[in-house]
């Protein structure tokens, strides 16, 4: 009993110096892991000794995650310092959200635009830019990216805002391109103002320009067609008149169009919108036009659903009879041209094809814009002004324009969409 008690005392005596020399070494390894983690892995303490050979993998294994540490966060605060420098040296303003909408950054520009953001940190973003336009296409695009796995669409149309000190805004909304948990949406604001301003400028110029030449040209067509006709000229003069009559008249023609361009691009009077059947406006662009069918013996076929949209009757009308005019222009003699309509959700969607020599993919981007012609139609007795009267027409009615070549059986197709009647209004009528 004696022995068993002496060697039961020696067996607590060395556990418990053995004991003391473990804690003591797990010790330093806590305060070394502690510093690592208190100095965010900036800390260049690291195990330099151990008492075992049993500890040797684990002083190799805190040594390790030390290092490792250290270098993601070196890593992570280089690449931190690189966004904040590129997003302060940015003229556009950025605002980062979170997957809720809330605001998590922003950089200097949109600091110097809404100078109250850094109040509104973890808010939502019409506390921080007073636009109810932009906290709508916030939230759509949030419960989109809730609602589905599938991936999202490009960024939509930029929004417009008019700030109370005569400023202009675009801000464009987009999502990440992959999904993350952590992010949300991006805005990107940019002051318009200047681009704005030159717009009107250039618009006003137009406007006035061609009001001042229309009397002028109109008194040269005149006179030009006075010489042509008078019988006491020669062949040759009456023939040098009969040109200078018809170039006057071109001109002409091209001064209405831009008086016309410009009404349409005054975006500060309404266009009165009326619930109406689009056939009528179809109808009489089609009676428009039927010198330029008859004289090439081209065929108008009109397939029309019996839904009602909401538009201007003159002003689609219009729309109608340049996008025919463009049709008749290119179809060959006995050609056909075909136009048609259908549901397409909430908007209706028209047609105007023809069988013409199509347009080339290069040029399909740029055909809306004014005086833009291709170059093998330069000559075509057009000044390119239509389709870009047709394309701010529909704007305004909400829609879009847009062309296809080729276009499913046919050559080219003219598309723009008109939103249609509710069912309220229809009922009224």
């Amino acid at each position: 009993l004696g022995s068993i008690a002496g060697v039961g005392l020696f067996c607590l005596f060395l556990s418990a110096v053995i004991t003391r020399k473990i804690r003591k070494h797990m010790d330093n390894v806590t305060e070394i892991v502690g510093a690592i983690s208190r100095e965010t892995g900036l800390s260049q303490r690291r195990l330099r000794t151990v008492q075992w050979s049993e500890m040797l993998p684990l002083a190799y294994a805190v040594n390790h995650m030390a290092d490792t540490i250290q270098t993601y966060v070196v890593e992570t605060t280089d690449q931190q310092g690189q966004l904040e420098t590129i997003l302060d040296s940015m003229h556009e303003g950025v605002l980062v959200l979170g997957p809720t909408g809330a605001i998590r950054r922003w950089n200097r520009a949109l600091a110097r635009l809404f100078p109250d953001i850094a109040r509104t940190k973890g808010a939502s973003v019409i506390e921080a830019i007073p636009f109810p336009a932009l906290q709508d296409r916030v939230d759509a695009i949030l419960s989109r990216e809730s609602s589905t796995a599938t991936p999202l669409p490009l960024p939509e149309d930029p929004l417009h805002f008019e700030m109370p000190a005569g400023r202009f805004l675009v801000a464009y909304v987009t999502h990440p391109a992959r999904r993350n948990d952590s992010l949300g949406a991006v805005i990107v604001v940019y002051d318009s103002t200047e681009i704005t301003r030159l717009e009107q400028v250039r618009r006003d110029f137009v406007s006035n320009v061609s009001h001042e030449l229309r009397t002028p040209l109109t008194a040269i067509a005149g006179y030009s067609e006075t010489l042509a006709s008078a019988g006491d000229l020669n062949a040759d003069y009456q023939k040098f008149a009969a040109i200078i009559h018809k170039h006057a008249v071109s001109l002409a023609e091209i001064i209405s169009d831009l008086l016309a361009l410009a009404r349409i691009e005054n975006t500060r009077e309404p266009v009165a919108l009326d619930v109406m059947d689009a056939k009528i406006a179809a109808l009489d662009a089609i009676g428009a036009v039927r010198a330029q069918t008859k004289a090439k013996d081209i065929h108008v076929h009109m397939d029309f659903t019996p839904d009602l949209v909401r538009a201007n009757a003159n002003l689609l009308t219009q729309v109608f009879r340049n996008l025919l005019e463009n049709a008749c222009r290119y179809s060959p003699q006995s050609g056909e041209i075909r136009m048609s309509s259908c549901r397409k959700g909430r908007d209706i969607v028209f047609c105007v094809c023809d069988n013409g020599p199509g347009i080339p993919a290069t040029a399909l981007p740029r055909i809306f814009e004014r005086f833009y012609q291709m170059k093998k139609e330069r000559n075509s007795g057009t000044a390119g002004i239509g389709l870009a009267i047709c394309k701010h027409i529909i704007e305004r009615h909400g829609g879009r324009i847009w062309a296809e070549s080729p276009y499913r059986d046919s050559s080219t197709a003219m598309l723009f969409t008109l939103p249609a009647a509710l069912p309220e209004e229809v009922r009224t009528i």
